[in-house]
């Protein structure tokens, strides 16, 4: 097994924090393999977060980004655009604005 060491900043559900190390990652290894939004329930209810797999040169990593949301159209869907567009997928605001912010789904 191979444990990469990346130093990302914690999120903390900072939409301006999740893109800063998305950037990071796609400058390195490119547009992520997949990417699935899931909802988890937290002690104080659901939280939304967005996991995105890249393939690195020996490796698969998996990072889960928790500043990302769906379901209106605030900073968090507007930086979710932003990712999505980083990785080679384009959508509109109005359709993340439409998805059920209590459901998960793949995108890639």
């Amino acid at each position: 097994m191979t444990v990469m060491y990346l130093d990302f900043d914690p999120e903390d559900g900072v939409t301006d924090t999740s893109l800063k190390n998305a950037r990071r990652l796609i400058d390195k290894h490119g547009a992520p393999i997949s990417i699935t939004l899931d909802v988890v329930k937290t002690n104080f209810g659901t939280a939304q977060q967005v996991i995105a797999t890249f393939k690195t040169d020996r490796s698969i990593y998996t990072h889960v980004f928790n500043g990302f949301s769906w379901g209106y159209r605030g900073e968090g869907p507007h930086g979710l655009q932003k990712f999505l567009k980083w990785s080679n997928i384009n959508v509109q605001i109005d359709w993340i604005a439409s998805w059920d912010a209590g459901k998960g789904r793949d995108i890639k």
